[in-house]
């Protein structure tokens, strides 16, 4: 059963949604050949309607909580598991996992949850779970092993943006933690993902300043 945290990051990142729309996939036909133009015309419709959500009340609790920028915990969750909802909104999704490199997305906690444990019976333990993409193998002492408290939206949440603030406290540069965040010893992965982040945290700041 959710925990009142849960439930409530859950409506507020949520709220209005019915159902899931995954991100637009390529689909190929039994000859092997991409699907119609047509088709991928309305794909592309799709896409340019979408629209970022506003920053959730959780992200500012948990910025509250962690002595983090609420704004840079959205975009970087955003980065680590951003999807398209139905109604045409762009959000971090908590049922998502990445493992070898690719994406995950379920429409369930206890799916995931499920699937993450199929990784571990099969000796896999470097996998990235929930709203903020945290790394099993590198940090499952935050959730004390507890593998279900980290698929929690709001426990998985404030891992990151503690994580996020260590790294801060080492650097005293925000954007140097972001890119740690990813990669605190390859400096051209942090580069990389630190450079991406800042494209969607510019996105969030027009957001904020249309209010």
């Amino acid at each position: 059963m959710m925990n009142r945290l849960t439930a409530v990051l859950l409506a507020a990142t949520l709220s209005g949604i019915i159902g899931l729309v995954m991100p637009p996939m390529a689909h190929a036909s039994s000859s092997g050949k991409s699907i119609s133009s047509a088709a991928h015309q309305k794909h592309k419709r799709v896409k340019r309607k979408a629209q970022l959500a506003t920053i959730p009340p959780a992200f500012y609790k948990a910025s509250a909580l962690k002595q983090v920028p609420a704004d840079l915990l959205y975009s970087i969750s955003l980065q680590e598991s951003q999807l398209v909802t139905n109604k045409g909104r762009i959000i971090p999704w908590p049922w998502t996992v990445n493992w070898q490199g690719r994406g995950y997305r379920f429409n369930t906690r206890a799916k995931m949850y499920a699937f993450c444990q199929r990784l571990l019976k099969s000796g896999y333990r470097s996998f990235d779970v929930g709203l903020a993409q945290v790394n099993w193998r590198w940090h499952s002492d935050r959730f004390n092993g507890d593998l279900w408290a980290a698929t929690d939206p709001w426990i998985n949440l404030t891992a990151a943006a503690s994580y996020l603030k260590e790294r801060y406290d080492v650097s005293g540069n925000w954007w140097t933690a972001t890119g740690e965040y990813h990669h605190p010893t390859n400096t051209a992965r942090a580069a990389s993902y630190r450079q991406s982040v800042h494209s969607r945290w510019k996105k969030v700041q027009a957001l904020l300043a249309q209010k």
